[in-house]
């Protein structure tokens, strides 16, 4: 039995198929990684850089992800805002694929990297970092949001209710809350 994949623009969808087990290969067993824990999954499969970025631009185009949307992505990295001492990065996207972002500053494809990374987009938000800061954004707005990933560690959330302001407000204001305990907030 295998699982194959398809992302819509918001959830990794898993459709199991009735494969013989002889048909499993190392392509699925990336995919199903990069499903688990996007290039932190595939890292620990030790994927090479090429296994990297082959499984990360199928899963941008199963997305949808277009050459104008990369390119959109590119330009709205170069105006991110940097808060709070680097521990929050502010994208503004003008469509909703986050991934395109989130796959041009990460490390392992050759980008700036980022600790938490809040893309707003004309039609949603959409949070990727530390675990407990989407754990708090989870409690803190539970309406109409879905949050994931390798929680406690490091996840995602998102939300097509909330204005971007009231959500950096709260992401900064538990910064400052962390630093006055006098820890990192990281």
């Amino acid at each position: 039995m295998h699982i194959l994949y398809h992302i819509s623009s918001h959830f990794h969808v898993l459709i199991i198929s009735s494969l013989p087990a002889s048909s499993w290969t190392r392509w699925f067993e990336l995919v199903a990684a990069n499903d688990r824990d996007h290039i932190a999954g595939l890292q620990a499969l030790n994927a090479t850089q090429a296994e990297i970025i082959s499984i990360r631009q199928a899963d941008r185009h199963a997305q949808g992800i277009t050459a104008n949307d990369e390119t959109s992505a590119k330009k709205a990295i170069a105006t991110m805002e940097i808060k709070a001492n680097g521990a929050l990065n502010i994208v503004h996207l003008s469509h909703h694929h986050s991934a395109a972002v989130v796959d041009r500053l990460h490390p392992a494809l050759g980008g700036i990297g980022f600790r938490n990374l809040l893309i707003i987009s004309p039609q949603e938000l959409n949070f990727f970092g530390q675990g407990q800061w989407v754990q708090a954004l989870a409690k803190t707005f539970p309406e109409a949001c879905w949050y994931g990933g390798a929680l406690p560690e490091r996840g995602f959330w998102g939300s097509h209710n909330l204005k971007a302001n009231t959500v950096i407000d709260f992401l900064l204001t538990q910064c400052t809350n962390v630093a006055a305990n006098k820890m990192p907030c990281e």
